[in-house]
């Protein structure tokens, strides 16, 4: 009976967390970023920036791979062939748990921040070392099945 009254009282304790609300749609990750742990079953989709969307894959084993593909390449169609060992020319780098990630292509790299999550995706911080533009992006999760 002890160890069940001390198991209530833990599981108490547990859910009085002074943590962020975890109802919240978006949450910071400076202070979880160590935590930083995509899905692998799928595509992370960025919005339509300038006629072109990003997609980014993630691996268990950290490598991630990139490609901005023209606005109307569906999910579906881009699942197809982006994988890391596609012979198209895309982007590829390692993840850290850490957010922080970059990505190589044949003109350079660009540095990769998370630094939000969604329920469904996440906000990164992008810097291109090819031609130093900083930007803000949110990615949504799109499963492969």
């Amino acid at each position: 009976m002890k160890v069940v009254a001390a198991l209530c009282v833990l599981f108490l304790l547990a859910s009085c967390s002074t943590g962020p609300e975890t109802g919240s749609i978006v949450r910071s990750t400076a202070s979880k970023s160590a935590g930083f742990s995509p899905r692998a079953d799928g595509l992370y989709v960025g919005g339509d920036e300038g006629g072109s969307r990003s997609f980014l894959r993630f691996y268990d084993d950290h490598t991630v791979v990139e490609a901005g593909v023209t606005t109307n390449a569906t999910p579906a169609d881009v699942r197809r062939w982006l994988t890391k060992t596609s012979d198209k020319e895309i982007s590829r780098g390692t993840w850290s748990p850490n957010g922080k990630f970059t990505v190589t292509s044949a003109e350079g790299d660009v540095d990769y921040t998370v630094t939000g999550q969604r329920d469904d995706g996440y906000t990164l911080s992008t810097h291109s070392k090819i031609n130093g533009h900083d930007d803000s992006t949110t990615v949504t999760f799109s499963p492969d099945s």
